[in-house]
């Protein structure tokens, strides 16, 4: 099973960097050409350079349209889509561009806890510090200060990215880690994918 983060606040961000170079181009261009339609009604005596007004609206059309193809191509859909939790039977795995793969085996979760506290949100993981999985990803778990803020906890999955509400997520992700019978559905749902 593959949790994909997609809330309302990634699809407003998404919006907003698509739109942006466009709202720029408006606003400059727009500005560029009411200023030489107004020069002639305060100045009558200058001569508006036409030409030059052209030139320039087209090359700032060019340069806007590549920075939204070049912002578009780096869009917060391409990044959302390689970030993802992957449930399977044997393992939970956290995909992320930023700090790549941490992947770490249900019997090596000794505690799961939900803490929705503003500022502290997410679903925290122990780990059996004796584990393999411990020794290979250690480079990555939470240490100093902000281990001991948060309780000791080794990992932080942070929900509000994802698409349904944090009980619901660590409500999934609980039953999978207590319930090995239930972690069958994992196996059946990746055999009819």
């Amino acid at each position: 099973m593959l949790i994909r983060p997609d809330n309302p606040y990634t699809q407003r961000v998404n919006r907003l960097v698509r739109r942006t170079p466009l709202v720029a181009f408006l606003v400059l261009g727009g500005g560029m050409l009411l200023a030489a339609l107004l020069v002639p009604i305060f100045a009558p005596s200058t001569t508006v350079p036409w030409e030059t007004i052209v030139a320039v609206e087209a090359v700032l059309a060019l340069l806007f349209w590549l920075l939204t193809f070049m912002m578009s191509r780096r869009s917060l859909n391409k990044l959302m889509a390689r970030i993802g939790t992957r449930l399977s039977s044997e393992t939970i795995a956290f995909e992320n561009p930023y700090f790549g793969r941490v992947e770490m085996g249900w019997e090596d979760i000794l505690e799961l806890k939900l803490i929705e506290t503003k500022g502290s949100e997410g679903i925290f993981f122990r780990l059996n510090e004796d584990s393999e999985v411990y020794q290979e990803f250690e480079p990555m778990w939470m240490r100093g200060k902000e281990r001991e803020k948060f309780g000791g906890f080794h990992w932080r999955m942070t929900p509000d990215l994802y698409d349904r509400p944090a009980p619901e997520m660590y409500a999934l992700i609980a039953r999978y880690w207590q319930d090995q019978t239930a972690r069958q559905e994992l196996i059946e749902e990746s055999a009819s994918a």
